[in-house]
């Protein structure tokens, strides 16, 4: 029947549903810094092998927070959770990296080394089928980590920018209104039209 489904509603499978396509899902599945929850889709190891592959994107150092360490991985658990097509990449990708590592190493992805770690991602990446769970991967975790207070404060401290300038606003001087003086003593420049 048309109705009879085999999986709960809302659990769409990469063959329902274009990967290509994901980016449209982004408008609809923001998550404010406020509420965000912790593991939606993913279980505890499932984190882990999201957390390494994080920190294997956004390692910490030179004073910068790894991505791991931000939170960045929650922000992208939250925003997957959203979302049918996000979330079914979102743990395709996992499962594939953790497969490999184990496959080839005899380790999970998160026990694997920096070198197996990058050797794994590469590949995927560079996969014509499965590069874009790759590039979903890397635009969650970037955008986790570039929103994090930690990573704003680093980076207002490295260049004086402060990101959220341009949402917050900035406290200007009162306008100088000695300085149109010149301007009204101008002739004007505009003539009186009947209507």
């Amino acid at each position: 029947m048309a109705f009879d489904r085999t999986k709960p509603p809302g659990e769409a499978t990469l063959a329902q549903t274009p990967e290509a396509a994901y980016g449209l899902e982004f408008g609809k599945t923001y998550v404010a810094p406020e509420d965000e929850r912790p593991a939606v889709s993913l279980n505890p190891d499932q984190g882990r092998v999201l957390a390494a592959w994080a920190d294997r994107l956004i390692p910490a150092g030179d004073g910068w927070p790894g991505a791991a360490e931000v939170g960045a991985v929650t922000y992208a658990d939250n925003v997957a959770s959203r979302s049918p097509l996000l979330r079914a990449m979102l743990l395709r990708a996992v499962d594939l990296v953790e497969r490999e590592a184990l496959g080839r190493h005899g380790e999970g992805f998160a026990g694997c080394t920096d070198e197996q770690r990058a050797a794994l991602l590469g590949e995927l990446e560079g996969d014509e089928d499965d590069g874009p769970l790759f590039d979903l991967i890397l635009e969650l975790i970037f955008e986790g980590y570039y929103r994090a207070a930690p990573v704003l404060e680093m980076v207002e401290k490295r260049t004086g920018f402060r990101v959220m300038a341009p949402v917050e606003g900035v406290e200007i001087e009162p306008f100088d209104e000695s300085l149109l003086g010149r301007v009204k003593q101008l002739p004007r420049r505009w003539r009186e039209v009947a209507a």
